[in-house]
This record gives C-alpha cells, structure tokens and sequence, in this order.
C-alpha cells in the first residue's frame, strides 16, 4: 500500500535504504501538520511525540514513516502494541473481513471471541482460565484492583515508586512521585509506595522482598508491579 502522499509501499524499501531522513526533523509538512492538529489537541502527547513533532503518515513492519517522506526505524513497538510489526498483512486481512462483517455490538459473544478465548486459555495454567478484555492498560489495572478487593475483602495495594500504570485514577494512585501526578489530586486512598528494587544500592538497606514485606499491613490486597518504569530509584 502506498502512503496517502502517492510515495512507494515501505515494504518496497531495501535494507540499504533505511533509515531516510531527507529534511529537518519535523520536516515542513509536519510543522504545518502538528500546528493544525495542536489547535484543537489537548496538550496531553507524550514526550516523545512532543520532542520530535513529527507527524506520521504510514508504516510497515519495523519501519514508519512521517509526512516529509522521512522513514525512521521503530526501536519501540509503537509503545509497545505493535509487536507483530506495523500493519502485518494476516492482521490487516483478518481486521477488514470482521470490520466488514460488524464493527462493534456492547460485551456480546461473537465466534472470534471465542476462538480467541480458548487458544489464550491453552497457554495458561489450569488457575487462569477466566479472562476478561480491555482496551487499555489503565482499564485492566482497575480491573484488576477491583477483583483484588472483591476477592480478598481488603482494601490497600502495595506498589512500586517507579511503576507506571495509567493515566486514570486508579492507576495513577498506584504511581510514585511521577510529574505526570503532579495537580491531579488528591488520589485514592490505600495505597502504599514502596522502593524499587535496587539490590546494588537499596535505599532501605534491604533485600526486595523484605523491603516490601516490612511496609504490608494485615490488610492489603495485593502488589501491583509494571514492566515500564522510570528505571531509577527514588
């Protein structure tokens, strides 16, 4: 597929010809893209997308490319949701035949949902074959906390200062001393920040597991730990 600028498919591109940056970055057109789009944006993009200002247009496997023509190599994932490569054609394939088919209907049963069900439920142990869907990390985190307390009739969480979670309120509770947080509360109650794990220069002195355990209360329900972190100690 070509990008909506008439330039060739990225998958067309060799080796040889990545990454390609032909202008100033951003370029012209994302100048004049990202202050059209900041008019009416709320002020909310993350740092990266800030820093650069570049504006996308297409992208395939590994690479993406921004409305200048510029093709940069994708080190992230796309924040880590695009695991398969940008656009994989059995992806794309299987997203047209069911948006074609029905694009959304509430929490209803459909034949994919299920098949999708029972070939995650084979990766997992006997203990873990209820599932639920969400959309984003955030939701699953409150989901999460919600099944906690209803499963162990308590009321606090143990988290970790340099955890990110999410930007809703729950999962912002959970979060240390991020600037993300700051003018945003006050947060929910019951929750307990603890160091993360630095063995080489622990700040409290401690092994990890006694330093969380030297801070629980009879009362918590559980501790919640993210792989993105801030990578430092507090």
């Amino acid at each position: 597929m070509t990008s909506r600028f008439g330039r060739p498919a990225l998958a067309s591109l060799g080796e040889d010809g990545v990454p390609l940056v032909h202008t100033e970055i951003p370029g012209p057109r994302s100048a004049e893209l990202w202050e059209r789009d900041a008019r009416h944006h709320a002020q909310n993009s993350s740092m990266p997308a800030q820093t650069l200002r570049i504006v996308l247009d297409d992208a395939s496997g590994a690479l993406v490319r921004d409305v200048d023509g510029n093709v940069y190599l994708d080190f992230c994932s796309g924040i880590v949701v695009a695991n398969l490569g940008h656009s994989p054609p059995a992806v794309v394939d299987a997203l047209r035949a069911e948006a074609g088919r029905m694009l959304h209907f509430f929490d209803f049963a459909t034949p994919p949902r299920a098949e999708f069900f029972e070939a995650l439920a084979r990766t997992l142990p006997p203990g873990l074959q209820t599932l639920q869907m969400y959309t984003t990390g955030a939701e699953a985190v409150e989901a999460a906390m919600r099944l906690a307390k209803s499963y162990t009739h308590n009321h606090e969480f143990i988290s970790f200062f340099s955890a990110w979670h999410g930007r809703t309120l729950g999962a912002m509770s959970l979060m240390g001393g991020f600037p993300l947080k700051h003018g945003y509360g006050p947060f929910a109650p019951g929750v307990m920040h603890s160091p993360n794990a630095y063995c080489y220069r622990c700040p409290l002195g401690l092994e990890r597991a006694r330093a969380v355990r030297s801070r629980a209360p009879a009362s918590s329900t559980a501790c919640t730990s993210s792989p993105a972190s801030s990578g430092s100690p507090p």
